[in-house]
């Protein structure tokens, strides 16, 4: 009988432990944002830059990046602008809907949800709408 109150004693601080450490490591919205930009830049520059039309050379694939590079400060804000959190103390889960607006039905609008653990973030829906 000794021996499973010290085990569940020893569960006990185990789990508190861990969802401590969860706690203390759940990403805030600036750390989100950052990893939001990244990847949608390497996205747009993989996805977008690379199939420019080569009538100039590489020159149109090349701008689109260096533009992609140069206006990180504008990415993160318009991805700050468009994510919900809802923060369960332990972990985050993110939303995000990306849409240009101004071009109307022109350009697709996209859909993530992205969970925050551990000073990490996983990606586990992406819908382009």
């Amino acid at each position: 009988m000794k021996g499973v109150k010290v085990g569940a004693y020893l569960l006990g601080a185990a789990v508190l432990g861990v969802g401590g450490a969860m706690a203390l490591t759940n990403p805030g919205p600036s750390a989100y944002e950052e990893f939001a930009t990244q990847q949608l830049t390497a996205y747009l520059k993989t996805n977008t830059c690379s199939q420019a039309p080569r009538v100039l050379g590489n020159f149109l694939g090349d701008e689109c990046a260096r533009l992609l590079d140069k206006n990180q400060d504008e990415i993160q804000k318009f991805i700050s602008q468009n994510t919900g959190r809802q923060n369960y103390v332990v972990f985050s889960i993110y939303q995000t809907n990306l849409e240009v607006r101004d071009f109307g039905p022109v350009l697709p609008s996209y859909h993530f949800e992205t969970v925050g653990v551990f000073n990490t973030f996983h990606i586990y829906k992406a819908v382009k709408q």
